[in-house]
């Protein structure tokens, strides 16, 4: 693999786009009635919480519904799987409402995190964890990606919420923000970074903070001026300056990378390693998904490690969800597009530098051959000592009476997969 560290260039901009609607403003919540009028969906994120039980409503998912409008949902589950209950969110605009991410804090509450692409606004509701909405803060201009908390900075203070994303538009820029979670929730600061040129077109996927280096990690994607686009790397002062950014690209313009996620390196307690996409321009493409590790300062430790078995990889083309550890090994998730299979989920279990152990590949079975089953994310449950995977699958099927199991009349169904 071609690799070269770019200069390390960055500009910033501060940006006062924050309102605290009132909740009753922003969306109402009630329970769904999953017994008959629950129409299916998406899961885009989960968060395991730290209690463990039968009957504990240990995972939490946030995700959309398949109603007109779309809705935005956050559900509870058991460590079996088994759903609680369903809360809907719904716009009182009745515009539709994506959802983004979802998070735990230091004291076991909820952050979901929604986008309205209507009127390009990101709604953050904060909760307990059984779901009880104690604010709920909508960011005008920005699309929410993803969301982390982070303890307080002092006995009594407030937990903080970080989140990353873009300023939409045909040439989106990454931008991120700090809330401070007391009281009803306050904007500490909104920041989005340009860089100048060759770059532009930039997207914050992900973003984690790290405790002892009291520094956040975003990463993301950058288009380069007569290039293919490439993999950004942002670390962030919890005040939202820059430490440093590190475009890693293909000087020869081969290839395209793009950043997905990322975790602490197991065994390495200050390197990241981040779960990226790669696509080269060869026709047909070779698309795989691959992991890479970073140091403190950004450089690369060793080379990126891309699957293995190219005979099988270079016939489809994939997609990046999510990555999480164990705390020794690294697993990776997402989707990959067959052309004539339509679309699977998949799993990559990696050694903690990122050489692949085991691919698996995940499509449901039974009365209704599936055209498309997606994961978007994952999360470990250190408790329940697993990994749950999150999204959604549809059936090959085009009869409208026909619909994805359990969920009827909805064609997409919700799905949360539990492994080793």
């Amino acid at each position: 693999m071609r690799k070269k560290l770019l200069p390390q260039l960055f500009a910033m901009a501060v940006l006062g786009l924050f309102g605290t609607a009132l909740q009753a403003q922003f969306q109402q919540i009630y329970n769904y009635d999953n017994a008959g009028t629950t129409a299916g969906g998406i899961f885009k994120d989960v968060q395991c919480l730290e209690i463990l039980g039968p009957n504990s409503e240990a995972i939490v998912t946030v995700g959309s519904d398949n109603q007109v409008p779309v809705s935005g949902v956050l559900a509870f589950h058991t460590t079996a799987g088994a759903v609680v209950r369903y809360e809907q969110l719904t716009h009182p605009a009745g515009n539709l409402i994506d959802a983004a991410a979802i998070c735990g804090t230091p004291t076991n509450r909820i952050v979901a995190c929604y986008f309205n692409p209507a009127t390009m606004e990101s709604d953050i509701v904060y909760s307990d964890n059984q779901g009880n909405v104690i604010w709920a803060n909508r960011i005008s201009n920005f699309r929410v990606r993803d969301v982390v908390a982070g303890p307080p900075v002092a006995v009594g203070g407030q937990e903080r919420i970080w989140l990353t994303g873009n300023i939409p538009g045909a040439a989106p820029i990454v931008a991120a923000a700090q809330i401070n979670a007391g009281g009803l929730g306050t904007l500490a600061w909104f920041n989005d970074y340009q860089f100048g040129a060759p770059y532009s077109n930039t997207i914050g996927y992900e973003i984690d903070y790290h405790a002892t280096l009291n520094r956040l990690t975003v990463v993301g994607k950058t288009s380069i001026a007569g290039c293919t686009d490439g993999m950004m790397v942002l670390r962030l002062r919890p005040n939202g300056g820059v430490a440093w950014v590190a475009m890693h690209s293909d000087p020869q313009c081969f290839y395209h990378l793009t950043g997905k996620a990322l975790v602490q390196t197991p065994g390495a307690a200050n390197n990241y390693s981040l779960g990226f996409e790669y696509k080269n321009t060869a026709v047909p493409a070779v698309s795989r998904p691959g992991i890479m590790e970073i140091q403190l300062a950004g450089t690369y430790v060793a080379g990126a490690h891309y699957t293995t078995g190219a005979g099988f990889f270079n016939s489809n083309e994939f997609t990046v969800g999510g990555m999480d550890t164990e705390g020794q090994t690294l697993m990776l998730c997402g989707n990959l597009r067959n052309p004539t299979n339509g679309i699977s989920g998949y799993s990559l279990y990696n050694t903690g530098t990122g050489a692949s152990i085991q691919f698996n590949e995940y499509e449901t079975t039974g009365a209704f051959l599936p055209f498309e089953t997606k994961l978007e994310d994952m999360d470990y449950h250190a408790l329940q000592g697993r990994y749950n995977m999150v999204g959604h699958f549809r059936e090959s099927t085009a009869d409208p009476n026909v619909a994805s199991w359990p969920f009827w009349p909805s064609d997409v169904a919700f799905w949360i997969l539990n492994t080793l």
